[in-house]
């Protein structure tokens, strides 16, 4: 009977979660992440022990998440950017949540009511749709298959006093910062276990966390190593008391009353000593200590151990979150949740089983309130999930709930990606009416104003920029970018070398500032400056290429073939490599090598109107004048104007012949 409960139990967490998240199967990629993550993460896009081994040893946007990262790179290795392989993918890692969330519970209580109930809530609620909808937030699902798996496996050791599976579950608690480095909370959590279990012993307590505790140290100085950028601090306390109980209120209503759900949730407008819901916060959040604390002489070790495991698991983000302007975020509320959860289904259980509801028709009316709570969170999920289709409707829906900057500019983003300039224009202004100080929206602008011709605006926009941030990398370089189109070299050299002393080792940079030299005829100092981008990213194509053009100019041939051919190595399509090279390679009359070039290139693209023309002069110098006019007949076909003096060298000697 015990095993048949559980089975159903598992059906039942399985079935239910499938159903509410069938609609985000369907989803495509968003500009929220997806793009900086797998669209257009060029790490990965190549599967070798290479590439493997960088994942595993390069903080990716100073982030170490090399799980993470793996499962994408083996995603696109077999179905390249098909959005519904990712989304299936976070949904099997929920489902073995759910799954993990049963176990975990049942193991700690040997209870299946109250464990079903909490791992179907958990499987269900419209706050994690952020954590599974969100291909970007894998690292959530990843991270919370191996955190349940240390804490199963603890217990496992807990009940059977075997060594083995203390091991293992360390094992897997390494595994869980290799997906997301932020479960140094995992000791206090076995504590909990422990005091849940009925140990005693102070040191058996104590003694058997120190591993863990030294593994989560390590990894949070490597996630603070990987962080480059000065994160702002709020340093008033008052406001960071008030921050965090509004934190812990907005999770618990959204909890109960899960609707208005957000990617982003805006900070109040007039600051936060200024808003009544921060202010009285503190005082809400007594009143609900209180209350707790009154409740745990009827059930302590519940109340205590879901309450402590709510409160335990959120702290790092309640204390952290306002440094990022943000109040909160759905995905947080991922693992934190099951400690409330969990204290729901213990009462429920305590509600089906007590005296007041003894008789069958008071258990039939507490089972159909609970199933038509289940049914109408389930709905809700499905409907959120449908609001995480694609940029536009998730964009669209935090516009219609709440006043963000952020979702006017990534709908700026959706609307530019889609072409439609004007409109991107008006959200990126938009933005920049409710926050005159967000930088992207500037950028992002002064993109725009380029594209459409207007440079000077362009020019506007990124100076802003400098006012707000003084060393923006971004914001010189594309003044940079500006000065150079415009024909001010001098300018665009001082931007670009602003850039390169804010960041040394950002190769695009030097490749920038290389080719003003070489519009500017300073053609050593370019090749310097290509050479500094390659000795800091040694397969960087654009600086092969750029350095064979200026070696050719100088006339250096055979170091700009080297450079060509080795171009054609990391890009072995790249057509104006081939050509350029076919064209040196005439220089030196190296006839059938230039030959070769241009055939490659029509291999490539077969109606390619330079190679055929630069083929055929090629023939005529080799003499073969009736390949030559073969080529030239096919250039005439596709309307090409040709000189008409080769023209009449080559009809001279075909009658000559």
């Amino acid at each position: 009977m015990k095993n048949y409960n559980i089975i159903i139990s598992l059906f039942l967490i399985i079935i239910i979660t499938f159903i509410s998240f069938i609609p985000s199967l369907q989803n495509d990629f968003t500009n929220w992440d997806d793009d900086m993550f797998v669209t257009k993460n060029i790490k990965i896009q190549t599967l070798s022990l290479e590439s493997i081994k960088s994942i595993f040893t390069v903080p990716f946007h100073q982030v170490y998440i090399p799980l993470v990262l793996l499962s994408y790179a083996v995603e696109y290795h077999f179905f390249k950017l098909n959005p519904f392989i990712y989304h299936t993918t976070n949904l099997v890692f929920h489902l073995l949540n759910c799954i993990l969330v049963l176990w975990f519970l049942y193991k700690l209580t040997n209870k299946i009511i109250p464990s079903l109930l909490a791992s179907i809530l958990f499987g269900i609620h419209p706050l994690h749709v952020e954590s599974v909808a969100w291909i970007s937030e894998r690292k959530d699902v990843i991270s919370t298959f191996f955190f349940m798996g240390t804490l199963i496996y603890y217990l496992y050791y807990k009940i059977n006093q075997n060594k083995k599976f203390y091991y293992i579950s360390l094992l897997i608690f390494i595994l869980s910062f290799l997906a997301k480095p932020s479960f140094f909370t995992v000791p206090f959590i076995l504590i909990l276990c422990d005091y849940f279990l009925g140990e005693k012993s102070l040191r058996k307590i104590l003694l058997n966390k120190i591993p863990f505790l030294l593994l989560a140290l390590l990894f949070t100085s490597i996630v603070l190593l990987c962080i480059t950028d000065e994160l702002p601090v709020n340093t008033s306390r008052l406001n960071n008391i008030l921050i965090a109980t509004h934190g812990l209120l907005f999770y618990i209503t959204k909890t109960i009353y899960p609707v208005k759900l957000s990617p982003v949730y805006p900070p109040p407008e007039k600051g936060i000593l200024h808003t009544p819901a921060f202010l009285l916060s503190p005082l809400v959040v007594l009143i609900l200590a209180g209350g707790t604390f009154a409740l745990l002489k009827y059930s302590k070790k519940i109340i205590l151990f879901g309450t402590m495991f709510f409160l335990i698991t959120i702290s790092p983000t309640i204390s952290m979150v306002h440094n990022y302007n943000f109040i909160a975020n759905d995905h947080y509320m991922y693992i934190p949740s099951i400690g409330l959860f969990y204290m729901i289904g213990e009462a429920f259980n305590w509600l089906y089983f007590t005296k007041f509801t003894s008789s069958r028709k008071a258990k039939i009316i507490l089972t159909s309130i609970l199933t038509l709570i289940i049914i109408t969170i389930s709905f809700l999920t499905w409907e959120r999930c449908k609001i995480w289709k694609d940029s536009m409707t998730l964009w669209n829906d935090t516009i219609k709930n709440y006043k963000s900057a952020t979702a006017h500019n990534n709908r700026g983003l959706a609307y530019e990606a889609l072409g439609e300039s004007d409109k991107a224009l008006n959200d990126f202004t938009k933005t920049l009416e409710i926050d005159p100080t967000y930088i992207e929206a500037y950028i992002n602008r002064g993109n725009i104003y380029f594209h459409k011709g207007k440079i000077d605006k362009a020019i506007k926009e990124f100076t802003i920029v400098l006012r707000y941030k003084r060393n923006s990398l971004e914001a010189y370089n594309n003044l940079g970018l500006m000065y150079g189109y415009k024909g001010e070299y001098d300018r665009a050299i001082n931007n670009f070398t602003h850039a390169i002393e804010i960041n040394k080792i950002n190769p695009e940079t030097y490749i920038n500032r290389g080719n003003i030299y070489y519009k500017k005829g300073d053609y050593d100092k370019a090749i310097e400056d290509y050479n500094t981008a390659l000795t800091i990213k040694p397969d960087l194509l654009q600086a092969y290429a750029n350095r064979a053009m200026t070696y050719s100019i100088k006339g250096e041939y055979d170091r700009a073939i080297d450079d060509y051919t080795q171009t054609i190595k990391l890009e072995q399509n790249y057509i104006k490599a081939y050509l350029n090279r076919g064209i040196i390679y005439g220089i030196k009359k190296d006839y059938e090598k230039s030959i070769n070039d241009f055939t490659q290139v029509l291999t490539i693209e077969p109606d390619n109107k330079e190679a055929i023309y630069n083929r055929s002069l090629t023939y005529f110098n080799m003499g073969e004048y009736e390949k030559a006019i073969y080529d030239v007949e096919k250039l005439q076909i596709l309307k090409y104007e040709i000189d008409r003096q080769f023209l009449e060298n080559l009809q001279k000697q075909l009658k000559v012949k």
